[in-house]
């Protein structure tokens, strides 16, 4: 006989409240499975880890779920949960980075329901940026354009707000060589407490070491290049040490000849 269920309560809300909600999805994670790499993909999951407990520690609102090469984080509606979230995908960024660990992914806004109990995550908003996250092509996160409007009357003054301490969102110099084609969080970091951040020499090398190495991945390092070096030209390097100075200096030599 066939058995009858009864609901005894509802699991999902009447309705569902619009939050941000980004997609991340790491680079070349296939590869790392397919040859075996359990050393990078521990790395990876150790320090992915690491960031997302940090957040809980702090009692942070956003929520996340990371499984295999995806990493999903949810945060509240308002400006303040716009911000927080952004600052969690660029530590993440950073991070991963300095573990020569790529991502690509989206940032999109819209009705999402997250229950991590009963691993319920559903809405147009994660769909949204399900399907954004393969725009986004290079290494970084594009924002859903839609966002802007929820901040300011343009991109000028959306920038302008996030960047207002720290500087979260990529603003194109004009003369980059990097198409204007997204809106993304910006991750590069040049400086730490006025000396070059090692991240910069990850970068470099990680260019260095697989730009040569095969066509299908040639575009993906000449977009990192272009996007390091520009940030490198953009440091204000008038007030500096001397050394520093320099440093810059050959560094943006050194990523010119790639």
């Amino acid at each position: 006989m066939e058995k009858k269920y009864q609901y005894i309560h509802k699991i999902l809300p009447e309705k569902i409240d619009n939050q941000f909600v980004a997609f991340l999805d790491v680079m070349g994670f296939s590869n790392l499975v397919s040859q075996n790499n359990l050393e990078q993909l521990d790395r990876y999951f150790f320090h992915v880890n690491d960031i997302l407990r940090g957040l809980k520690e702090t009692n942070s609102k956003i929520d996340f779920l990371s499984i295999s090469d995806s990493i999903i984080i949810v945060s509240p509606d308002g400006a303040f949960g716009l911000k927080q979230i952004i600052q969690t995908i660029k530590k993440i960024q950073l991070r991963l980075l300095q573990k020569k660990i790529l991502l690509r992914g989206a940032l999109a806004y819209g009705p999402v329901f997250f229950d991590n109990t009963n691993n319920i995550l559903v809405g147009k908003g994660y769909i949204k940026a399900y399907k954004l996250e393969s725009q986004a092509i290079y290494p970084r996160v594009i924002v859903d354009p839609s966002i802007v409007a929820l901040l300011g009357e343009d991109r000028t003054i959306f920038i302008k707000t996030l960047n207002k301490d720290e500087n979260l969102i990529y603003k194109n110099s004009g003369t980059s060589l990097i198409k204007d084609d997204a809106i993304f969080i910006n991750y590069s970091e040049i400086l730490d407490d006025g000396k070059i951040h090692r991240t910069v020499k990850d970068v470099y090398d990680m260019i260095k070491n697989n730009l040569y190495a095969d066509q299908s991945i040639f575009e993906k390092y000449i977009w990192i290049k272009s996007y390091y070096l520009e940030s490198l030209k953009k440091v204000e390097i008038e007030s500096l040490h001397y050394n520093t100075k320099r440093a810059i200096e050959e560094w943006i030599e050194k990523f010119s000849r790639l």
